[in-house]
This record gives C-alpha cells, structure tokens and sequence, in this order.
C-alpha cells in the first residue's frame, strides 16, 4: 500500500522502529503500518521479525485503534504457526480491538482489499475460534429487569404522559407509581433513558424482586456483569473478558496503577467505575481490609460512591472524619454554593496538604473533574456516581485552591499564564486559578480576573465567573486570606 503524501517517512530498520515512544498513537501507527508494508512487499521475514520483538502487553495495550495485531497475525499464518497467529488474535479479542471483524473471512470481502489477510482467513482453525465468539451481528440489547443487573433503581410517579410497563408491557399513564431503572450494561456506554415498571406488576414478579435486592443489597454476581463488554481501555476490557481467572488482589492493584498513556486519553475513570461492580458484587469488605497495602489514594477513590457507608469506611481509613460531608459539599451543583461553603473547602484543602497531594492524584490519573457529554469517564448514569453529573466533579478542585500547581494543567496556567482549551472543564480551572490568587493576594490576579482575551470560549465562563466574584467579596473568603497571613507571619 503507498504512502500517503503527508505521511512521514517509517524508519528504516527493526532497531529503529523498536526504539520509538510505544505511548504514543503515532508510534503505533508507524509500527502498524510498517508491518503492513513488510507484508505488502513480499518481506515476510521482516514483518515476522518485528512482530516477534514487540512485547505482547505493549501491542495489546496499542490495539482498539491500530491495526498491528491484525498484522501480526497475518504474518504468522502467512508463516504457517498457527498458534502464534491465533495468539495475536485472542489478544486482539481480549483487549478490544474495535474492527475485529477484520479477522473473520465471512465478513470481509474476499478481493484485494483483503488479499493480504488470505493466509489468515483461509487458516480454518483460526477461523473456528474467530466463529465461537464472534457472529458479527449487533443483535438486540436483551436487557430484562428480571435478570439484567441495576446500575440505579429509585421508586417515584411516571413523570411522561405515558410508557410501558417493563413487567407487564401495560401502558401507564403520567403520575402511575413506578420503579425507575437503569441497566448496567457491560460497557462505556450506558444508556441514558429511564426503564419504569409499574411497582404492583413488579413487586409481584419473583424474578424482577430479586434481582433488584440483588442491587440494594450489593449481592450481584461479576458474570451478571459481564454483558455487552465494549470498553474504551484494554486493560478494562481483557478484565471482563477473563472473568474465569477474576484476582481480587491484582483487580486492585491495576485499578490503583492503571497504564494510561497517551494512547488511552480520556480512559482513566473507567478504572473508577470497576470498583462500581465490584462493590456492587459483594467485595466492599475485602476492599477496605486491604486498603492498608494498598496506594493510599484508593481510599479516595472510594470517597467517590455517593454512599454514607462507603465514605465514612474510606474517611475512617484517612483519618478524616470531616471529609464524607464535604466531599458530597465539594460535589454540590456551584450554583447551590453559597460563598461560605466554597470557603470550607478551602480552608479544608489548605489544612491538610496531604490530602491535596492524595486529591491531586486521584485527578490526575482518572480525570473526575474532567466532563464529557458523550462518554462520562467517572461513570455518572451510575446512581452511586451520580454526584458527577454535568461537570459537577469540577467542584473537587475547590480543595486544590490553596496549592492548584499539583495539577500540571493549572500550573502550566498559573507559571506560565496561558490557557489552552479545555472544553468542559475550563470553568471550574479558571475558577480555582482566581481564587488561588486572590486568596495568596498574586500579583496577577487582575489579569486572570478580567478574563485573559486569549482564554478559549471566554464568554461561556461569565457565570462561573460572577459567582467567583461572590466568593471573592465574601466576609469568610477575606477570613480566610486573613488566616494565611498569620500563619505565614514570623
């Protein structure tokens, strides 16, 4: 296949290809069609020997968006090892690769589109594996209240002028008495509408009962969960593709040191919401048993469950008694912030470094002040997330304002007075960088509080902004600068 114009040069040799940055997405790229023009031009020994150096993690982690296992695979049915073929094609399975129809001949046209991968889907044995887990239809959702786990279950009236009943298929009408529901459905992408349920027809449906005690009750089993796996993260992905071998320890252990480079921007809270279904499937207790060996930031993430036992579980193992209800305060929607609850979590955030350090983390590494409107990464269609919604997780950067440089973002805004867009969240930056200087009395504040003109949508921060300012003008707020003089005093 020729290169494109605007495609730069591969490198010209194996050392050369296995010294780049495997982070990144144009590593992969490179590597992915390197393969693919080693094949292309009949230098089979090439292509083996690059897809024989590539560690088999690294090419895993590299393959929901690059074509390199694909390659791998053809090359090695091309060389007649079918094994080695039919590794690269689980892996590429297990972790997600998202054309995996690419290596089932039936849904590939058999001409010379396809001609490289021939060795491949004329390989039978591959091909059978490649048939039993995967028929290449989207097939209908399935969800059944009676057997599909809960991710939010609530009773209320039917606030539609009218829907059908789940149970008994009846048409109710607006102001029936209803279970609202949703699905948890096995992957990123949570469907947004309510199921509801007449609760008579319900409540009267041993099947539907018990599995919404199943869901009160947190007595789910993991394989329930199991359904419609499609995650953005590899590392997610394979966890529910090998639920056979599920290890608690090493679950923890990837949840608290997720591998998240530049290849897997955006997929840090999926990390978060693995710990929905294992709470959900009886492992709270296990958890907090070992959160002493484990990273103290995990505590943290717990605090995330909107959940009174959950957070005093995960505060009691901080030492932080005070943090259940100002964690819920720091998630409240801004507009319910009155200036004096805005100054409480400075003043706790600036009391305890820390934790500022622990909250830092948690930030970086799974994003819950970062809002998407498609893909949520703290998963906020969960009920006990949904304290996330609609960008409500900027509001944990209020514990930050006495020290917002542990966030590489704001300090790259601070030091170098510069903002780049960042879409959603730029509110809440801008936010906690005002208040910052005005709080440490910087002499940059009066350029940051006018709005810099370079600052990306600065028309949409003008009511964050005025509420900034309400917080600025308070009686607690000029208490707290107070505070931090005195302190600093000799």
């Amino acid at each position: 296949m020729p290169a494109s114009p605007d495609t730069p040069p591969l490198p010209n040799s194996l050392t050369e290809l296995l010294a780049l940055d495997r982070r990144s997405d144009a590593t992969w790229q490179a590597l992915s069609d390197a393969l693919e023009h080693h094949l292309a031009a009949g230098r089979l020994d090439a292509a083996l020997a690059l897809a024989r150096a590539m560690p088999p993690d690294d090419a895993a982690l590299a393959c929901r968006d690059h074509k390199f296992l694909l390659w791998a695979a053809v090359a090695e049915a091309t060389a007649g090892d079918t094994a080695a073929a039919l590794a690269h094609v689980q892996s590429a399975y297990r972790h997600g690769y998202r054309a995996f129809w690419d290596f089932a001949a039936r849904r590939v046209p058999q001409d010379d589109s396809s001609a490289l991968q021939r060795p491949l889907h004329a390989n039978a044995e591959v091909q059978a594996w490649v048939d039993s887990v995967f028929d290449g239809t989207v097939g209908d959702w399935g969800m059944d209240p009676r057997r599909t786990p809960f991710c939010w279950f609530e009773q209320g009236e039917l606030t539609l002028t009218k829907a059908r009943c789940a149970i008994s298929d009846k048409l109710l009408h607006k102001g029936a008495p209803v279970y609202r529901f949703r699905f948890f459905n096995g992957s990123f992408d949570i469907p947004t509408e309510f199921g509801v349920a007449d609760t008579a027809a319900f409540d009267s449906d041993p099947a539907a009962t018990a599995n919404r005690l199943n869901y009160q009750d947190r007595s789910c089993t993991l394989q329930a969960h199991a359904f419609k796996v499609g995650y953005a993260h590899p590392r997610v992905h394979a966890f529910w593709r090998t639920l056979d071998g599920f290890d608690l320890d090493a679950t923890l252990a990837l949840i608290a040191e997720p591998p998240l480079h530049e290849l897997h921007r955006g997929t840090g809270g999926e990390f978060v919401n693995l710990l929905h279904p294992l709470v959900q499937c009886g492992h709270l207790d296990a958890i907090v048993q070992r959160l002493p060996a484990l990273p103290a930031h995990m505590a943290l993430l717990l605090m995330c469950f909107d959940a009174p036992d959950i957070r005093h579980r995960a505060a009691a193992h901080l030492g932080l008694p005070e943090l259940p209800a100002l964690f819920g305060l720091a998630l409240t929607p801004y507009a319910r912030k009155s200036p004096a609850d805005v100054c409480r979590l400075i003043d706790f955030g600036a009391r305890h470094p820390r934790f500022r350090q622990l909250l830092a983390t948690v930030l970086v590494r799974y994003e819950l002040h970062v809002y998407d409107n498609y893909n949520p990464g703290v998963n906020w269609f969960f009920q006990a997330f949904a304290g996330f919604a609609l960008a409500r997780g900027g509001g944990l950067l209020d514990f930050l304002v006495a020290e917002p440089e542990l966030l590489p973002v704001l300090h790259r805004m601070k030091m170098q007075s510069v903002c780049d867009d960042h879409g959603n969240d730029l509110p809440a930056l801008h936010r906690t960088l005002v208040l910052n200087l005005a709080w440490s009395e910087h002499p940059g504040l009066a350029d940051w509080r006018a709005v810099p003109p370079t600052m990306p949508h600065r028309t949409r921060l003008a009511a964050s902004h005025r509420k900034t300012e309400g917080v600025i003008a308070s009686a607690a707020f000029r208490a707290l600068a107070r505070d931090r003089v005195a302190a600093e005093a000799p």
